[in-house]
């Protein structure tokens, strides 16, 4: 399995706890709706350094914070560089990097207008044309950092007992900061173990305590601080994923932290991973597309064609295993209700769409974005969708196709900022899945500059 493939492509968004203070200028519709000839995707100025998979959050001050990732100007390291999106100038500037660096990190925006990253993984640096991997380190990370934007630093915070990835990170209301489930790192598709246990960061101190266990161990699922307080944990997987088996699930679960107690939820009408989860101003919760893993993902049939067949395995071995993959992509969404515990229709998106990236807008519409679809195909599609309505509108295209890695973030003039992402690889290759399985680079292989620094608005 290549360490380029995964779990690179791993889209993160960064907290947006001050998203109700923005005021977005809609070009709107005698009932108050968006109207589709308003909407327009611009491109702006590049990042300084090319990434995807990295972490994104809006500051108090309007600015935006970009760090971690991978890329760079090799597209084969993962990164601790950080940098700054000024909307009033429009132009991006370096600031401190982390200590070191991350990928498939998480990082929220802490009540006191620090940022606060926890987790991922580091992989020093790849050397990925012609060759096997030549330098790798591959475990979960423990540190937290946090940075300070009055003092541009990043500083250590006390570490989580157990290394990370593909976890989730919530601010609740009394400050602390919620981590739950993940797994841990490993370079084999189906060697890792996944987590059930929860922490927490109490950041006024840099101290971490237990919060409990869930009920069911997930990757790949969402959480959502809901008004009572509690987080609602939904979806993801259950187990390590083999293609003979089926581990996405529809179970839910609430944290309680006054109690620090965990309490089975009403499932979701179906199983989901790779979903979004987005509360609305209602208190009601938004889940978006996903898949319902009716077989297991591509990286586990290659793995385990590897194991069983060893270095003697052809192409037409793989074939015969991808042939399996048969998951259905979903373009549903269902809604959430905390008062009753009960999950609601409402209408589906335009098209299917799994690993995509949902964002709040201050109107209180949901911009769903990006992702890949049911032939695996990269998206640069968007919607929004409406809550009174419950219908989806369509925002056309982006500029880049580009389907997973990028992060979206809330201007203050209400535009929506798309940084990065990825081009991917170049599965039409012959023998490009055999190399792979075999830890065998070719640069033809990849789109050049798979990584992006491209940025563009969507504007009203």
């Amino acid at each position: 399995m290549d360490a380029t493939q995964y779990p690179l492509r791993t889209t993160a968004l960064g907290a947006f706890a001050t998203i109700a203070l923005y005021s977005l200028a809609l070009a709107q519709s005698a009932d108050g709706s968006a109207t589709p000839e308003h909407l327009q995707w611009t491109p702006t100025k590049p990042m300084l350094t090319a990434r995807y998979g990295h972490v994104a959050v809006s500051l108090p001050n309007g600015q935006v914070l970009v760090t971690g990732g991978f890329g760079g100007k090799g597209g084969g390291s993962v990164l601790n560089s950080t940098e700054i999106y000024d909307p009033v100038s429009q132009r991006w500037s370096k600031t401190s990097a982390m200590a070191i660096p991350r990928l498939a990190t998480k990082a929220v925006l802490l009540l006191d207008g620090r940022v606060l990253t926890v987790g991922g993984q580091s992989v020093e640096t790849i050397t990925v044309w012609d060759r096997k991997v030549t330098s790798l380190s591959f475990d979960g990370v423990t540190s937290a950092e946090v940075y300070s934007p009055a003092h541009k630093t990043w500083s250590a915070i006390g570490p989580m007992a157990v290394g990370r990835l593909d976890h989730t990170l919530t601010v609740l209301k009394d400050g602390r900061v919620l981590v739950v489930g993940g797994r841990s790192a490993t370079y084999d598709a189906l060697d890792y173990k996944l987590f059930d246990s929860a922490e927490l960061l109490d950041p006024t101190k840099g101290r971490w305590t237990m919060a409990g266990s869930m009920i069911t161990q997930r990757i790949c699922h969402t959480a959502t601080l809901l008004p009572n307080g509690k987080v609602l944990v939904a979806g993801g997987r259950t187990g390590r994923p083999t293609y003979s088996s089926k581990t996405v699930t529809s179970s839910a679960e609430l944290y309680d932290s006054a109690s620090g107690t965990w309490a089975k939820a009403t499932n979701m009408s179906m199983p989901r991973c790779g979903h979004t989860a987005t509360l609305l101003p209602s208190g009601k919760v938004l889940v978006t597309g996903g898949e319902d893993d009716e077989e297991a993902d591509v990286d586990a049939m290659i793995t385990e064609v590897v194991r069983e067949k060893g270095s003697n395995f052809t192409a037409a071995d793989l074939d015969t295993a991808l042939a399996k993959d048969t998951r259905p992509y979903l373009n549903s969404a269902e809604l959430y209700d905390p008062a009753t515990n009960q999950w609601l229709p409402t209408g589906h998106m335009s098209g299917a769409r799994s690993g995509h990236t949902a964002l709040l807008l201050s109107n209180g519409s949901v911009i769903v974005a990006r992702g890949h679809d049911s032939n695996s195909l990269d998206l640069n599609s968007a919607e929004i969708y409406e809550p009174a309505k419950g219908t989806w509108l369509n925002t056309g295209s982006m500029n880049d196709t580009v389907g997973l890695g990028a992060t979206f973030s809330l201007l203050p003039d209400g535009k929506v900022l798309v940084a990065g992402g990825d081009r991917g690889y170049v599965e039409s290759k012959p023998g490009f899945r055999e190399r792979l399985a075999r830890g065998i680079y070719r640069k033809e292989d990849f789109n050049e500059n798979s990584a992006l620094s491209s940025t563009e608005f969507l504007s009203y």
